[in-house]
């Protein structure tokens, strides 16, 4: 199943990677890559 394979990669990476960050992006002006509420 696909869902359990991303999942297991999610858990590798967070494994290695030591920090993480989650960001929301709160307002744009003007034209940019990401709408405001949107996460990354």
């Amino acid at each position: 199943m696909q869902t359990n394979s991303n999942v297991q990669s999610l858990k590798a990476f967070f494994g290695k990677a030591g920090r993480v960050a989650l960001v929301e992006v709160a307002a744009t002006k003007g034209s940019t890559p990401r709408e405001a509420g949107a996460f990354m």
